[in-house]
């Protein structure tokens, strides 16, 4: 904290948001893979995201995940969705013998 008593690095605010995963998105409405727990799943629709959001990106959520994450803030995350997608291409590679 600083002198005023905020936080003053990000490393502390990233400890209060929850990793998700954009699942599908289908009729203006997102699913959502929220966390590590694989039954936390949640409806949000669209037009509450990120502007940019597609099938595939990694957000963060800060607030509450109650109440259909109704009070929750959507940030999308592009570091942690390029890295899961560098992730899928060398497992599809791999799985195709290939090892550029």
């Amino acid at each position: 904290m600083d002198e005023e008593g905020t936080r003053s690095d990000s490393s502390s605010a990233d400890a209060a948001t929850t990793p998700a995963t954009v699942d599908a998105i289908e009729d203006g409405v997102a699913r959502l893979l929220v966390g590590l727990d694989p039954a936390a799943v949640y409806e949000v629709e669209v037009d509450r995201l990120p502007e940019g959001v597609e099938e595939g990106s990694a957000l963060r959520i800060e607030g509450a995940l109650t109440d259909g994450l109704r009070k929750a803030h959507f940030t999308l995350d592009p570091a942690a969705t390029e890295a899961r997608r560098e992730r899928v291409r060398t497992k599809l590679d791999q799985l195709r013998g290939r090892s550029d």
